[in-house]
């Protein structure tokens, strides 16, 4: 099963035509999620699966390709296509960028209350829960 899993990291590596680090793996997981939360609905139903395979699921693109009967060819090229939709979306919209730029605030903003708390200067406790949910969800 390991060696499958390297497998499948190595074709991935063929999207993008290097051989990724596994911090980069991981980014470009990140990124992918992020993507298909804030964008996922502008891509057609088939496409998205073909992303859930290839990214959640680790299929290879072989094994994608033969799932869903096209090419290996066809599957990176749809993969290649949908992430750049989504990438375009988020140039024009910056919906993400948003989000962790808030994300940022709020960080901050627990920050201070807890130096606000810890001076004794008042018990912000409620604040600083609701404004980690936030964050949290």
């Amino acid at each position: 099963m390991k060696s499958q899993k390297n497998n499948n990291q190595k074709q991935k590596l063929a999207i993008k035509g290097r051989r990724l680090a596994p911090d980069e793996v991981l980014a470009e997981k990140k990124h992918f999620e992020m993507l298909m939360i804030h964008y996922g609905d502008m891509i057609k139903e088939k496409n998205r699966a073909v992303l859930q395979m290839y990214y959640r699921e680790d299929h290879s693109l072989s094994e994608i390709a033969e799932e869903i009967g096209i090419t290996r060819q066809g599957v990176q090229n749809t993969i290649r296509r949908c992430i750049f939709k989504m990438d375009q979306a988020e140039v024009q919209l910056g919906l993400i960028a948003r989000d962790e730029a808030i994300k940022r605030d709020i960080t901050y903003i627990i920050k201070r209350l807890a130096e606000v708390q810890d001076s004794g200067a008042a018990d912000v406790s409620d604040i600083i829960g609701r404004a980690k949910k936030l964050i949290e969800d």
